[in-house]
């Protein structure tokens, strides 16, 4: 079989460099190039699969997966330099060994094949190259916007300002109490997650298409569109309440995104553990607050749904799983470190790398890191079809993936599953529900733009996929949807 990526190569070059290599069969987790070596030779892969695997401080990751048809050796081919990564064979794999000796003679002795040779290997960089560069034209990050200019202060409703103040001495006088030991801490609790429910109803209040329209029609001069009105009434709440939310550990953390990801591994972590944290007298009130909102609860229980789904898909054969946007791996984690796991194998996908060194450190106290391959990369297919390879796989899955895609990105994540899943296998996958309790919230305090989904929605684009429907089922908390789709 001629590698796709060398297609500028004659069936005649490929017979000559067939006759020339040595065929090498390797079993999983088969060294075929050790990082460090010194090698010279060009691999192709004839059957099976590889993985690409640097060392990180003595923790291995998967920064690539290799098919039937692909090429590997090449960069210390060209450069004559040791090998950047190891490639393990990741089930049994066979493998066509052109040594550099063997490629100087047929370039010297076949006219025109050392251009057709070394043109084919520049496509193949160029390609993989933008496979580990294109993030598939879908930002699942945020970006801060300014908070200022969106509104006048004559924009501003009537009422909003009383309603923020009576909230602020409200929680002044809570803090005070507590200084002077006159609440109990039960009552304190339960008043610090009232005033935090009305800043989530004042949102809602003021958000109301009626008063916004009012608000700007209230200064002709400075008109403003809805949006625009929106956004001022947003910022105003944020600015006036984000001392005290600020406070709470997890809302901090949230809003900051101090890895640069919107739901990064350690927040994720921290909704699991449900230990509530933060500054001075109110800050862990506010995060015991924040925890049990219907956004925390959602991932929690989704979590847990998805872990009885795997659950229930493990057979006598084993199983082989791939989490996208894996974050802490804490669904895989749970289910191999248990007792019904069996011979399950996972695959842990993610931009984060920090997020899978930290899980592959669990799953060694765990004593299951042979069993999980942590992978490092964008897991939305990009529009020009480059796109992660998997073998074929029981079951994909993600939580808290689909509310940062659009549309059109999470057609092309639902056809690529459906193409990496085996015949009957399994895809499930969750989107936060339209009109859940904590969007706003989400949308104006914390700086999350996502697309939220109705039913209706959520089903037509799994209609519209390769899958051509799924179960879709609402999450207890009131704030997810969960889809499950079969292959046929």
């Amino acid at each position: 079989m001629k590698p796709d990526l060398l297609s500028l190569l004659t069936d005649e070059d490929w017979r000559l460099m067939t006759e020339r290599a040595t065929r090498r069969n390797f079993e999983k987790d088969g060294m075929a190039l050790r990082e460090g070596a010194e090698s010279r030779s060009l691999f192709f892969l004839q059957s099976g699969y590889v993985q690409v695997v640097r060392d990180f401080h003595g923790l291995r990751l998967t920064v690539a997966r290799l098919g039937p048809g692909e090429v590997f050796g090449e960069m210390s081919f060209l450069e004559r330099a040791p090998a950047m990564a190891s490639i393990v064979a990741d089930g049994p794999a066979q493998v066509l060994i052109l040594s550099e000796q063997e490629i100087e003679s047929l370039l010297n002795s076949v006219p025109g094949l050392a251009s057709r040779l070394y043109q084919s290997l520049a496509v193949t960089l160029s390609r993989r190259l933008r496979r580990s560069g294109d993030t598939g034209n879908e930002s699942i990050g945020s970006t801060r916007t300014a908070r200022t200019g969106f509104t006048t202060e004559r924009q501003l409703p009537p009422g909003l300002a009383q309603a923020v103040d009576g909230i602020k001495q409200g929680l002044q006088q809570i803090e005070l109490q507590l200084r002077n030991r006159s609440l109990p801490p039960e009552q304190a609790a339960a008043a610090v997650a009232g005033a935090c429910d009305q800043v989530c109803a004042t949102l809602e209040r003021f958000m109301r298409d009626e008063v916004v329209v009012d608000a700007g029609m209230a200064d002709l001069l400075a008109f403003r569109d809805a949006g625009a009105v929106r956004a001022g009434i947003g910022a105003y709440i944020f600015r006036e309440t984000f001392s005290v939310l600020m406070s709470s550990a997890l809302v901090a953390r949230a809003f900051a995104m101090p890895r640069g990801f919107p739901d990064d591994w350690e927040t994720i972590a921290a909704i699991h553990l449900d230990e509530p944290t933060g500054d001075g007298q109110l800050g862990p009130l506010v995060d015991r607050w924040f925890l049990q909102r219907p956004l925390c609860r959602a991932r929690r229980t989704s979590t847990a749904a998805v872990g009885k789904l795997l659950t229930s898909l493990l057979g006598d054969d084993p199983a082989a799983f791939t989490c996208l946007a894996a974050g802490s791996c804490h669904e895989i984690l749970e289910l191999l470190g248990g007792t019904q796991a069996g011979g399950a194998t996972a695959t842990c996908i993610d931009l984060d790398a920090g997020a899978l060194l930290a899980a592959a450190e669990r799953a060694e106290d765990l004593g299951i890191s042979d069993r999980i391959t942590f992978q490092l990369g964008n897991v939305v297919p990009a529009d020009n079809g480059e796109q992660l390879l998997l073998p074929p796989q029981h079951a994909i899955f993600a939580v808290g993936l689909f509310e940062y895609l659009g549309d059109e990105a999470a057609l092309r994540l639902l056809d690529w599953t459906h193409r990496q899943l085996q015949p009957g296998g399994t895809a499930i996958f969750t989107n936060l529900v339209e009109g859940n309790p904590d969007a706003l919230f989400m949308e104006y305090l914390l700086e999350r733009k996502v697309h939220h989904r109705s039913v209706e929605a959520f089903t037509e684009l799994f209609r519209r996929s390769s899958f051509g429907g799924a179960t879709i089922t609402a999450d207890a908390s009131g704030a997810d949807l969960l889809a499950r789709a079969r292959k046929n």
